[in-house]
């Protein structure tokens, strides 16, 4: 991956939307499990050790296993089967066993994970659940609602928390000011 653009990420991304369809608001929040299942992954919701958010596994004769803490909030596990379809499409001579601690929401929501590889799942996972179109049609609407009201609607569009609404405007906005640029 070395040498492209930041926005390969978010074009991955782009092409699944295009690819399931989800083009408008009414298509939203984009459905995980679907892509999931339709991408050839098993998921399952799982009671997982108290500091693992997900763990996926490739070694199944190529096929992608996800398991996902049923404890998380909806949100989160939807940001967390975003993430490891980014690694799993991003990464993809990965083969093997990566689990998510559950701290990796804080790296995650401050954009700033520790390596490329999860900065570069973290862009992905923003670009599928918050497709910038929509994003910034949905900024255009605002029409003088307060900051967190309009957080807080962006937030149930979109199904994501409202932390990762704000996250997900700086880093749209970010990769717009890249555009073409070399990582």
């Amino acid at each position: 991956m070395h040498g492209e653009t930041r926005n390969y990420e978010t074009q991955v991304a782009k092409d699944i939307l295009n690819e399931f369809g989800i083009t408008t608001r009414d298509k939203l929040p984009v459905d995980m499990d679907a892509i999931l299942t339709a991408k050839g992954f098993t998921v399952s919701e799982r009671n997982l050790p108290e500091d693992l958010a997900a763990v996926l596994d490739t070694r199944t004769a190529g096929k992608p296993i996800l398991l996902v803490d049923r404890h998380l909030d909806l949100p989160k596990k939807r940001f967390v089967k975003a993430c490891e379809l980014g690694h799993f499409l991003l990464d993809g001579d990965f083969t093997g066993v990566r689990m998510d601690k559950k701290a990796f929401f804080s790296q995650a929501l401050s954009g700033l994970p520790a390596d490329e590889s999860e900065r570069r799942a973290n862009r992905f996972a923003y670009a599928l659940l918050m497709p910038k179109k929509i994003l910034e049609e949905q900024a255009q609407k605002n029409n003088g609602k307060s900051d967190d009201d309009f957080a807080s609607t962006l937030a149930a569009v979109f199904g994501v928390s409202v932390l990762a609404v704000a996250v997900g405007f700086v880093i749209s906005a970010l990769l717009s000011d890249n555009k073409g640029k070399k990582k």
